[in-house]
């Protein structure tokens, strides 16, 4: 069975706040997980920061990430 997901990031339902595990543990290459991420959140409008609020870097906090919608 397959299940398909689909979002209408320009919709008024999109989250205003996603909370996800931010981890390159599924990447191929080191850092190509978390960077596909991080662009596919900021090209929708949201800015990632680590859950206590600091900027994204290699060393997060439980290997999660908040991003924020900026139109709020």
């Amino acid at each position: 069975m397959s299940c398909k997901f689909y979002m209408d990031w320009g919709s008024h339902l999109r989250p205003q706040h996603i909370i996800i595990e931010f981890t390159d543990y599924s990447a191929r290459s080191q850092g190509e997980g978390r960077k596909s991420i991080l662009d596919f959140f900021v090209s929708r409008g949201y800015q990632g920061k680590t859950i206590d609020g600091k900027d994204l870097d290699k060393a997060i906090l439980e290997d999660n990430a908040y991003f924020r919608d900026l139109r709020y």
